[in-house]
């Protein structure tokens, strides 16, 4: 696991993005005109390692992670970033995240460790594991506090991603604290946004 100490925000403007959904559940709305005052004397190979701290960064990954992410994505058919991202997106940690039950993936990793998080009525101990099509992701929490935690995080994700929220790949119950998931998700339909192109680069630089 990746951890960063430093102000989030400022990590956001050195990044020149004003949102990483996995990293921080706010916008960079303030100085987001200031991203546009950049220093243009900047090499190709700057314009990549940021492609890769994004990647690190929102799905909370080492070097090593990522390294082993890319080396099981090349042996699928088909454009690799894209299925890089397609995997990514799947993982519980960073699912709960973009369900809106957690504000964050450093969070949704205390979750699962505290053994909150059950996927088809069975314990997961493992922020990575892979989600599939119809698994059914239930949140066991008996502690009122925890289900105000949760019930505070999804109307503050609601409010922020009101249109996402309503072009839905899986079935949710706020209620129980339940979510199925119907199929798995499209690189387009992340929340994060990366150029395809760089990626392709940043992997020949790990």
């Amino acid at each position: 696991m990746i951890k960063y100490f430093g102000p989030k925000f400022k990590l956001l403007k050195n990044l020149e993005i004003s949102y990483l959904p996995g990293f921080y559940s706010k916008y960079l709305i303030n100085s987001f005109k200031n991203l546009t005052k950049i220093n243009k004397k900047k090499t190709n190979y700057s314009y990549i390692l940021k492609e890769k701290q994004k990647l690190k960064f929102n799905y909370n990954l080492t070097d090593y992670n990522l390294k082993k992410y890319i080396n099981i994505t090349k042996l699928k058919k088909g454009v690799l970033s894209l299925n890089l991202i397609k995997k990514l997106e799947m993982r519980l940690d960073y699912t709960l995240v973009k369900i809106g039950f957690c504000i964050s993936i450093n969070q949704a990793k205390q979750f699962i460790n505290h053994e909150y998080i059950f996927v088809n009525k069975i314990l997961i101990k493992l922020p990575s594991y892979i989600l599939k099509s119809y698994d059914i992701i239930h949140i066991k929490v008996k502690s009122k506090s925890i289900k105000t935690i949760i019930k505070n995080n999804l109307r503050y994700f609601i409010k922020l991603n009101w249109n996402y929220y309503f072009n839905l790949y899986y079935q949710i119950c706020i209620k129980n604290f339940k979510f199925k998931i119907l199929r798995p998700i499209y690189s387009r339909e992340s929340l994060l946004k990366l150029n395809n192109l760089l990626l392709m680069n940043t992997y020949n630089k790990i």
